[in-house]
């Protein structure tokens, strides 16, 4: 378990420096990445960076749709994740989860999940 809390926790913490890195780097301010992305404060974005908020998939997608880059260049390389080689059976759990969606929110998931896939690459041959 304290394992587990420790990835979790530097999941968080790398996904918020990205998340930093690709703010300053399109010259945005918090509160004004929170406009952009439909958040109440400056303080979210503060909190995603500092690693103590969980981003959503769909919280995922608006950073990066308003950074303008890929969901996947927000994320950590997979070869970092804990328990990687289960990721195709989560991925199928998360897809069949967007069925449960209402549509803008379904279209937004499978923008972020095609985002992510074309920054893995090509898979195994």
């Amino acid at each position: 378990m304290r394992d587990r809390d420790a990835t979790e926790r530097r999941l968080l913490r790398d996904f918020g420096e990205v998340l930093a890195r690709r703010r300053l780097a399109a010259r945005l301010s918090q509160a004004e990445l929170a406009e952009r992305v439909g958040l109440g404060s400056a303080e979210m974005v503060s909190r995603y960076e500092r690693g103590l908020q969980n981003p959503t998939l769909l919280t995922t997608a608006r950073f990066a749709r308003a950074l303008g880059v890929s969901p996947a260049d927000l994320l950590p390389p997979a070869s970092r994740v804990a328990g990687a080689s289960d990721l195709p059976e989560r991925a199928g759990a998360l897809v069949a989860g967007i069925d449960r969606l209402d549509p803008a929110a379904a279209r937004l998931a499978v923008a972020a999940l095609q985002g992510i896939a074309e920054g893995l690459g090509p898979g195994p041959e």
